[in-house]
């Protein structure tokens, strides 16, 4: 799933291979420079992907929220920058914590960035 917004782009796929550390690599040589690339790395018989499945199914809309309420932003703040009324945030908002299972916005945040800490390595593009 291949997600552009306005500055970037998100690229999300699930690999299973016995050679995560080639095929990585090979995606790391691919980016443009400045690029940064997040590989979650599960062993076989772990945890399904069910956040990264989660992730990929919400709305462009959505996501575009998710980023914004990353940086800790209010409904009348992330309104402003979306161009949208702070209820309709609001009504995002709720379907994004239910679509992620989560109780609350910082529930939200605390789970990416608990996931990205605990699960993810980010990898420098310079060699």
């Amino acid at each position: 799933m291949i997600e552009h917004s306005a500055t970037a782009s998100v690229v999300l796929f699930a690999v299973r291979t016995n050679d995560a550390d080639d095929i990585l690599a090979r995606v790391r040589h691919m980016l443009p420079e400045g690029s940064v690339l997040y590989a979650q790395r599960e062993a076989a018989g772990a945890r399904d992907f069910s956040l990264l499945h989660r992730l990929s199914s919400l709305t462009e809309r959505q996501r575009d929220i998710l980023r914004l309420l990353m940086h800790d932003l209010s409904n009348k703040e992330i309104g402003r920058r979306l161009k949208l009324s702070h209820f309709t945030v609001r009504n995002h908002v709720s379907q994004l914590l239910r679509q992620l299972n989560v109780p609350s916005r910082k529930a939200v945040v605390a789970l990416l960035n608990d996931t990205l800490a605990a699960d993810a390595h980010v990898l420098p593009l310079s060699d």
